[in-house]
C-alpha cells in the first residue's frame, strides 16, 4: 500500500517518490536535518548515509509530537515525519523486524512497545535523553526553571526505570560510551 505519492521541489530539482515501507528496518529520531536546518541530529543522518553506502536499506522517520504526516528528501534520503498518528500509521504499514530509535521518549515508547514481541527494538542512548537534569544545570537560570527541570527529570527517570525493568529479549541498548552504560 502506498502511503503517499509526493513531489518535492527544492532548488528547482524535482524529487518524486511513492513512499511505502522499503526495508525491514525503521530508524526513528526526534529530529532530522532538512535543507533549512542542516544540523538537527546530523549524526543520525550520517549514520543513515553510511548504511546506504554499505547497501543497507532503512526507512527513516522523524518523530515530531505536534506534526501531521509529511514527507521530504534530504541529501538523497527520503524522510517521513509526523506525530503519534503518523508514527502509528508508518509502524502499521511497515513490516519492521528491527526498529532503531535515537532519543527515545515516553510518547514514542507508547507506540513502539506494542511491537516488542514482533520486532527487535534497538535503543540508542546518547546522554541528554537519560542523564540527570543536574548534568545540564548550565541550561537553567531561575529557580522556576530548575524546579521544572527537576520534575521533568524525575518523570524521565521513572520512564527509563520502567523500560530497563522490562528486560525483554527483543530490546537491545546501544550506549555511546561506557560512562553512559554504567
Amino acid at each position: 500500500a502506498i502511503v503517499k505519492n509526493w513531489v518535492f521541489d527544492h532548488a528547482s530539482q524535482e524529487h518524486r517518490f511513492n513512499w511505502m515501507p522499503s526495508s525491514d528496518t525503521l530508524v526513528i529520531s526526534a529530529n532530522y536535518p532538512n535543507y533549512d536546518d542542516y544540523y538537527r541530529y546530523a549524526f543520525v543522518h550520517r549514520r543513515i548515509k553510511g548504511y546506504k553506502e554499505h547497501g543497507l536499506r532503512v526507512d527513516t522517520f522523524r518523530f515530531r509530537q505536534n506534526e501531521t504526516l509529511k514527507f521530504y528528501e534530504f541529501e538523497d534520503i527520503d524522510v517521513v515525519s509526523g506525530g503519534p498518528d503518523a508514527f502509528n500509521t508508518v509502524l502499521q504499514f511497515g513490516r519492521y523486524s528491527k526498529i532503531a530509535i535515537h532519543a527515545l521518549d515516553e510518547l514514542q515508547w507508547k507506540s513502539i512497545s506494542k511491537y516488542l514481541d514482533k520486532s527487535k527494538i534497538i535503543i540508542w542512548l546518547h546522554g541528554a535523553e537519560i542523564q540527570s537534569f543536574k548534568r545540564r544545570m548550565f541550561n537553567y537560570t531561575t529557580e522556576q526553571e530548575i524546579a521544572q527541570a527537576r520534575g521533568n527529570g524525575e518523570k524521565r527517570d521513572e520512564f527509563w526505570r520502567s523500560v530497563f525493568k522490562l528486560n525483554h529479549p527483543n530490546i537491545h541498548y546501544v550506549f555511546v560510551s561506557d560512562y553512559f552504560k554504567n
